[in-house]
Order: structure tokens, then C-alpha cells, then sequence
């Protein structure tokens, strides 16, 4: 017997997901907190992104075509201006929403860095992969236990706020996939 499966998956959710298990991570274990840390951030711009798409497919005709010209921040105006959603970049979560495509950018167009630091005389810094605060790049300071965990608050509060004024007060769908069986009766 033959039959149709038809999945949908929200990869904003699955994003989503992704950067809480990574947060998760770091909270548990300080070995590699670094790298859970800024995965998690990372996965945070992509839940972002990914959530934009999602919901300018539902309220934009020919949004496959309109997104591809578009940067986050311009996706954000149309779909807040398309859904009467007031966004207050001043004010968080909408604030956390440039700092979040900053911190990707930084690491997407990462170019070599380096930097000096004077050394007080007979004093030999201790050798640790961590670097003192004025060797470190910009988004190195940014990768905090602390920062992340506002950029996964706000994300997600973000993404409520949009689906609840875009969709009269209706959930936003966490689910991460639904899969339909259809299966012909004999």
C-alpha cells in the first residue's frame, strides 16, 4: 500500500532550539564555554533571519523574490510596516535585534586581528587561552554568558511580539517539524 508524507519544518524553531541547547552548554561545563557561547549567539541571528522569512512568506506576496535584496534590518522594517507592529529599536528586545547582526557580521567578514598591550615590568602573564580584555577583538568581548543570554531572551521575545501583532494574538509555533501521513483506505 502506497501513501503520501508531507513535512513542514520551522527552522526558525529548530534555530531556535539549537542556540538554547548551546546556551545550555555553557551554563554546564566551562570546558569549551567559549564556543557554546558563541555558537549560541550565532544561532541566534539565524533564528532571527530565519523567523523574518517565515513570517514575510505568510503576509508578503513574492517574498522569495523581495527577500533576497533585502539585509535583516530592512526585512524587519517591511514586515513590522506590513503588520502594523510598532518596533522600538531603542529599547529591548528590538534593540538586541542590531547587536545580534552586528555580532554575526563580525564574525562573517572577520578579517586577521591583533593588537598590543603594554607589560608591567617583571610581571609574566600566565599562559591561558584567555586573552587580557585589550588583546581581544571586538566580538570576543561580546562573547559573554551574560550577553547571550539576552540575545536568547530577546530574540524570542522579538519573534512574539511580530507573530502576535501579524497573526491576532495567535502562538508562535515552536514545533520544530509536523510530519502528515496520508494513507489510501482498501
Amino acid at each position: 500500500m502506497r501513501g503520501t508524507a508531507k513535512r513542514t519544518v520551522n527552522t526558525y524553531a529548530a534555530l531556535a532550539a539549537a542556540s538554547a541547547r548551546l546556551l545550555t552548554n555553557a551554563k554546564a561545563t566551562e570546558e569549551g564555554c567559549a564556543y557554546n557561547i558563541m555558537g549560541s549567539m550565532l544561532f541566534c541571528a539565524f533564528c532571527l533571519e530565519a523567523y523574518l522569512n517565515h513570517l514575510g512568506k505568510r503576509v508578503q506576496t513574492a517574498w522569495d523574490v523581495v527577500q533576497r535584496k533585502l539585509n535583516p534590518h530592512e526585512k524587519l522594517d517591511l514586515l513590522s510596516q506590513a503588520t502594523g507592529c510598532t518596533v522600538d529599536k531603542a529599547r529591548r528586545p528590538f534593540q538586541t535585534f542590531s547587536e545580534v547582526f552586528k555580532f554575526r557580521d563580525a564574525l562573517v567578514h572577520a578579517k586577521p586581528f591583533s593588537a598590543n598591550a603594554p607589560v608591567r615590568s617583571g610581571v609574566i602573564p600566565p599562559i591561558s587561552d584567555e586573552a587580557p580584555e585589550e588583546l581581544k577583538a571586538r566580538w570576543e568581548k561580546w562573547v559573554t554568558l551574560e550577553k547571550a543570554q539576552r540575545f536568547y531572551d530577546d530574540t524570542l521575545k522579538m519573534i512574539e511580539i511580530l507573530h502576535c501583532k501579524a497573526f491576532d494574538n495567535e502562538q508562535v509555533d515552536w514545533t520544530l517539524s509536523v510530519t502528515l501521513w496520508s494513507v489510501p483506505m482498501e
